[in-house]
């Protein structure tokens, strides 16, 4: 399952997931939880706000980080190949 997680509220959310025709869920985490827990706080944005440092992150089906790429700004991402190149390892891994 693909998802994503913000920190904007969830209109912003929706607006976003809307606008660019996602397929998939965007969940929002406005107290942070999710976004301490995974270690992707980003304290000192730029424009003065606390925000998640992008990230992505491949979970086998125990719950488990098989792979993880966190950014340093909004335009660092993780190329669809290098994260398309690790499914088949997670799918072994079951």
């Amino acid at each position: 399952m693909l998802l994503a997680i913000t920190s904007e509220e969830r209109e912003a959310g929706t607006r976003f997931k809307e606008s660019l025709e996602l397929p998939f869920p965007i969940l929002v985490d406005p107290d942070l939880r999710v976004i301490h827990a995974y270690g992707v706080f980003h304290e000192n944005e730029p424009k003065g706000r606390s925000i998640a440092r992008p990230a992505t992150f491949v979970l086998n089906s125990d719950g488990l980080i098989d792979y993880r790429y966190i950014g340093e700004n909004t335009g660092d991402r993780p190329a669809a190949d290098a994260i398309l190149a690790v499914l088949p390892k997670v799918e072994r891994s079951r």
